[in-house]
């Protein structure tokens, strides 16, 4: 991070970085009091936002509607997340979002989070909707994929036939784990083929234990790309520090896996059939489990640094910068 610096804007369009003294004497200043400007976010998993949920609203007009919702916030390009559903939809819903990417500015892809997860893992998703994935699923995969160059498939690496992930990774599109009960040996297996990366670390996975270094050592061990909800409330401050010392702040992705209630007042909703609400801008609701909060990437980025007793300069604008290594 840089200090006693200006960014030089000219008709609209940024022309340097300089430090304060070189600033030329006519120059307008608008200064920040103690602000900070950082490269705009890239949100890798987000479900929805201006009251659209991606599953039910991912054509080009509705995603740009919930991109619109998140760019309040310093977003500027994501992979808006469908989730669990019918397979009809789920293909439909892989059409749309890649005929989205083509005319909508700032939609780079889609991240595919199931239906190819563990039953056990299932979280806010509808248990009824997990399967295997079947020669439908390849061939809407194949026929979109020039499309999909930036997408992310996250499925549990034990619940898939062997050659699954290399196969979607041939398509040029990345695969992660995720709601997953993958062991080392499955981790291992699914990395040889080209697994890249975990979606949300922590949440839906097994922990981390001496004899069975599972996802979270095996991420570790195998270097791969974390997304993680820095919100204090699906990962406690303590384990995100460990994480930043674990997996490596230069792999380690803030994502805020949002619902449809960002940039709307919306206060009570349904999610895989059950009711919820917001409370303190986290869901609760009848018999769900931690379900997608109304996060922000602000807050995140603060979150992220503040319980690590960081320095300001010392792990701030690592989404902006990050992310797109994540991703192929």
């Amino acid at each position: 991070m840089l200090h006693e610096h200006s960014l030089l804007v000219d008709g609209g369009k940024t022309v340097a970085i300089i430090a304060d003294s070189d600033l030329p004497v006519d120059a307008p200043v608008c200064r920040l009091d103690g602000g900070i400007i950082s490269p705009g976010f890239i949100e890798t998993q987000a479900n929805g936002g201006g009251g659209y949920l991606v599953n039910a609203h991912c054509d080009a007009e509705g995603l740009a509607h919930i991109l619109a919702a998140h760019r309040t916030y310093g977003t500027v390009a994501m992979l808006p997340t469908f989730i669990c559903d019918t397979q009809d939809n789920y293909l439909r819903g892989i059409a749309s979002i890649a005929e989205a990417s083509r005319h909508v500015h700032g939609i780079l892809g889609g991240h595919f989070e199931g239906p190819f997860i563990h039953p056990e893992k299932h979280g806010t998703h509808d248990p009824l909707l997990i399967r295997a994935p079947d020669d439908k699923d390849f061939a809407c995969y194949e026929k979109h994929a020039a499309d999909l160059q930036h997408s992310i498939i996250s499925l549990a690496p034990e619940r898939v036939p062997a050659g699954t992930v290399r196969s979607i990774r041939e398509l040029g599109i990345r695969v992660n784990a995720a709601h997953t009960m993958a062991t080392k040996a499955d981790m291992q297996r699914a990395f040889a083929e080209g697994l890249g990366g975990v979606t949300h670390l922590y949440n839906a996975m097994p922990p981390l234990v001496g004899r069975e270094p599972s996802v979270i050592g095996s991420a570790a061990e195998l270097r791969l790309y974390c997304g993680i909800i820095a919100d204090g409330v699906h990962v406690d401050p303590f384990s995100l520090a460990a994480a930043c010392k674990l997996i490596g702040k230069d792999r380690l992705i803030l994502v805020t896996d949002s619902m449809h209630t960002i940039g709307t007042d919306i206060r009570e909703f349904t999610l895989a059939g059950r009711g919820a609400r917001l409370r303190r801008k986290r869901p609760s609701g009848q018999r769900t489990r931690l379900a997608c909060r109304r996060a922000r990437h602000p807050a995140a980025m603060r979150a992220k640094r503040h319980p690590l007793h960081a320095p300001r300069g010392g792990r701030r604008a690592r989404h902006g910068y990050h992310q797109p290594r994540a991703l192929p």
